[in-house]
């Protein structure tokens, strides 16, 4: 009687943290998320360290989280090629 008290016990504490299908579960503590969408046009902010061209970007792919910040694939029209900035880096335009 003992040990299946146990075992509904543990399993219930292993419900609260991860769910039945083993995923897991927000424990109010908001998750975060990126602040930008793929296709969403934003500028670059200028830095005195980096020569970037002004204009207009696209984000064309978001990126996992990295020290801390989320990093996107961005893209200007006029450049051949894309750039990876840092979430704090980009302006909603």
């Amino acid at each position: 009687m003992a040990q299946s008290w146990l075992r509904l016990a543990h399993q219930a504490e292993k419900n609260l943290t991860t769910g039945r299908n083993g995923a897991c579960k927000n424990l109010g503590v908001p998750m975060p998320s990126h602040k930008f969408k793929i296709g969403d046009v934003v500028t670059l902010k200028p830095a005195i360290s980096r020569n970037v061209p002004g204009g207009t970007y696209q984000v064309t792919k978001r990126l996992p989280e990295n020290q801390g910040e989320f990093e996107y694939c961005i893209r200007n029209l006029g450049e051949p090629y894309a750039r990876v900035a840092r979430e704090s880096e980009l302006m909603k335009a």
